[in-house]
């Protein structure tokens, strides 16, 4: 099923869109994509086919080299900032730098020129959503892997954008916190694109799911569809995930 349509109601539009860097030409090949409202797109593939380019290109971090990406029906401008759209990068420590993860999830609503009631309302919704109120005055160097990564969440959060995109949001984190990440993404109702190596996780929260491979989308449609379907899979590189293989591969207890 692919739903890649236009119609009303889309928070994401894409066309044509393609991106080189100095040294790797063809990252994206003229790529064509339409979310709708409310959507929670997977994104997944191999390292290197460009999944993170993409966002980078949708956020207006990098400048595309063709193409157009419409946000809500606006097109984005690289280096402007919009509020409206929010990254969680792959690395929190691209997006940790304040003194203390309180500053650091404050930093988005202030610079949206937020009273100071709204600014210290949404530090604390924020914190409290991605269970991070006891590291509100720590310093981020001093967290984990996966405190920094669920701070890092909580900053786009504290600004309440509409199109999320989430890179590799579950890296580093225990079982305990995937699970609360899993249960958050689940009640979102923002639109979102998450580009994840975790299939399962996917699987878990995904209405849809788009197969990326050497910069083209490959395939699109519903997660357990695409992701059942061993030979498309393993066409990209990748395998079903596990608990789609699990009835299969559970080993049969021993007779007698």
């Amino acid at each position: 099923m692919n739903t890649n349509l236009p119609g009303a109601g889309a928070a994401l539009r894409i066309s044509g869109l393609s991106f080189s860097y100095p040294a790797r030409r063809g990252v994206l090949h003229d790529v064509g994509l339409v979310v709708r409202l409310g959507e929670r797109v997977g994104v997944i593939g191999l390292n290197g086919s460009g999944k993170t380019t993409l966002f980078f290109l949708i956020c207006g971090i990098l400048k595309r080299e063709t193409g157009e990406v419409l946000v809500f029906d606006r097109p984005v401008v690289p280096g402007r900032f919009r509020p409206d759209l929010g990254l969680v990068f792959q690395n929190p420590d691209d997006q940790l730098f304040s003194p203390t993860v309180g500053d650091d999830v404050a930093f988005g609503p202030l610079n949206m020129g937020l009273p100071p009631d709204e600014v210290t309302a949404r530090v604390h919704e924020a914190l409290k959503t991605t269970g991070c109120l006891a590291l509100r005055e720590r310093a981020p160097h001093h967290l984990s892997g996966g405190e920094k990564r669920m701070a890092a969440i909580a900053c786009v959060l504290a600004m309440r954008p509409r199109l999320l995109l989430y890179d590799e949001p579950d890296a580093n984190l225990d079982l305990r916190a995937r699970r609360r990440l899993i249960q958050l993404l689940q009640a979102s109702g923002e639109t979102m694109l998450l580009a994840s190596h975790d299939l399962d996780l996917v699987l878990e929260v995904c209405t849809r799911v788009l197969i990326l491979d050497a910069g083209r989308v490959v395939a699109d449609g519903l997660p357990h569809e695409v992701m059942d379907d061993a030979a498309l899979m393993e066409a990209h590189g990748l395998e079903p995930p596990w608990s789609l293989r699990a009835s299969i591969t559970k080993p049969h207890p021993p007779k007698g």
